[in-house]
């Protein structure tokens, strides 16, 4: 809209010309200030409504600070050149998905790898680090709402999430705390990184101390028990079992294991870099007694359904009945 003073009729009036709605318009005034009031009001209507929150709240702002919205834009164009702004982004947005999920039939349905979520698929981090990741970002997400933004997050929440057990109250251990907090952190450190978040609100909380139990050690005659057991009625777990004892192969990599990964001439396992807790490539060799157990059957690696624990956890079951084991099997 433009104002200006012109001769009409013989008359000095003042013009506002310009487009409302698209249109050109021209209204005439016998003022020069009501031609300007005429010109704020339809500049102001002229906004969308997140625009005008915006004005009123810096207006407001400036006010209080003691200097005008002019001032600070002069300013800023001398010295904010350059400068990035944090980005607006909802928690849930931010989270985002690890991608389709196999336990549905209609994979076209399902949501691409976005977000931080989507970060770590692409960093080919491992699938249970993952998963166990994304649980502990959803129960946080669950517990603040997904359409909080970012960048309003305390770390008074955060302390108050952990303190409380999430949305559903559980009473977590120390243990279970501190693994939380640092999967957290990770998210928010990422959101550093893309100019969501300023700080990151988990490095103002006090560290949790943690006492670490000792691990158990199952007795030579705890062995024989379990072994005879696994022979007995648990024979497709007995290799799993024999490896984990006597290679000190972890679980969780010994269920990964194929026919292929065996040197019977050398009598080694060889553990590939994408099979192992570490990553990196490695050979354990096979003592005697191992390949003694082995040899008391015929099994083939892997084995069904132990990727996803089930026959290795009525195994489990088993055992700690035999051993006397009350509660979940002990940190081995």
């Amino acid at each position: 809209m433009k104002v200006k003073q012109i001769k009409q009729r013989g008359e000095q009036v003042w013009l506002v010309d310009g487009k409302i709605n698209g249109k050109r318009k021209r209204m005439f005034f016998e003022s020069e200030a009501k031609a300007k009031d005429t010109t704020c009001q339809q500049w102001w209507l002229d906004l969308n409504n997140d625009e005008r929150v915006d004005m009123m709240n810096a207006f407001m702002r400036s006010r209080d600070e003691g200097f005008t919205l002019l001032s600070a834009v002069d300013h800023f164009a001398v010295s904010g050149r350059g400068r990035v702004f944090l980005q607006k982004m909802t928690l849930g947005k931010a989270i985002g998905s690890l991608g389709p999920s196999l336990k549905f039939k209609d994979q076209s349905k399902q949501p691409e790898p976005s977000g931080f979520l989507g970060a770590k698929v692409l960093a080919q981090m491992s699938k249970s680090s993952r998963y166990t990741l994304a649980c502990t970002i959803a129960n946080f997400r669950d517990y603040i709402g997904p359409e909080r933004q970012c960048a309003t997050i305390t770390p008074e929440e955060v302390q108050q999430w952990v303190t409380v057990g999430g949305p559903k109250r559980k009473k977590w251990k120390s243990v279970t705390k501190q693994n939380y907090l640092m999967n957290l952190s990770n998210f928010f450190n990422w959101l550093i990184r893309k100019k969501v978040v300023a700080e990151n609100p988990v490095l103002s909380l006090e560290r949790i101390k943690v006492d670490h139990a000792e691990p158990e050690i199952l007795s030579v005659d705890e062995c024989k028990t379990v072994l005879s057991l696994a022979r007995a009625n648990h024979a497709e777990v007995l290799p799993l079992l024999v490896l984990n004892l006597f290679c000190g192969i972890r679980p969780s990599e010994v269920r990964g294991l194929g026919m292929a990964n065996f040197d019977f001439d050398l009598n080694e396992v060889e553990l590939k870099g994408g099979q192992t807790k570490t990553r990196r490539r490695r050979f354990v060799p096979m003592s005697d007694n191992c390949t003694a157990w082995l040899s008391l059957a015929k099994w083939r690696l892997p084995i069904a359904d132990s990727v996803h624990k089930y026959k290795w956890e009525v195994f489990l079951r088993d055992a700690k009945v035999e051993l006397g084991i009350e509660g979940r099997w002990p940190h081995d």
